[in-house]
């Protein structure tokens, strides 16, 4: 692999979220019809729907990993950028997670552990076709550990 994978999250991977949201707004509105909640209510629910479908736009936007030739980063952040890198030959550990939804709308995450431990990993959350990708790092961790 020369040209680096750009990955990012996918907006699949909060159909729950966007699920929950929805079913809020018209319970909110379906509730206001029919019993006239009062305005500190109606605000409370509003932010809550608001950051139920915003959360997962912070996550797709400001949230990158990049599958290279020799290392897998990833850099989050909106005003000050964090880069975490882990080289191929660092990698301990490959896992895959998928929920059912994941499974249904091909969609999952996968965590990347160094040998420097758990606290150390990368998540790539909510990637599609989570299968492909972990055999593309599997096969550059490979790659990588036979030339040593």
């Amino acid at each position: 692999m020369i040209d680096p994978k750009i990955l990012k999250t996918s907006r699949r991977s909060f159909i729950g979220t966007y699920m929950l949201g929805t079913f809020l707004l018209f319970f909110v509105l379906g509730a206001n019809m029919f019993f006239g909640i009062s305005f500190l209510i109606n605000f409370f629910f509003l932010v809550l729907i608001l950051m139920l479908f915003l959360d997962p736009e912070y996550f797709v936007y400001f949230r990158t990993f990049y599958v290279e030739k020799d290392k897998i980063s990833r850099i989050k952040g909106i005003l000050q950028k964090d880069r975490t890198m882990i080289p191929f030959e660092s990698i301990a550990h490959t896992e895959m997670k998928k929920t059912v939804l994941g499974r249904i709308f091909k969609f999952g995450d996968i965590v990347i552990t160094p040998f420097s431990g758990r606290g150390n990993e990368i998540i790539l959350r909510g990637i599609k076709d989570p299968d492909e990708i972990l055999k593309e790092i599997e096969k550059n961790v490979k790659r990588v550990k036979s030339k040593k």
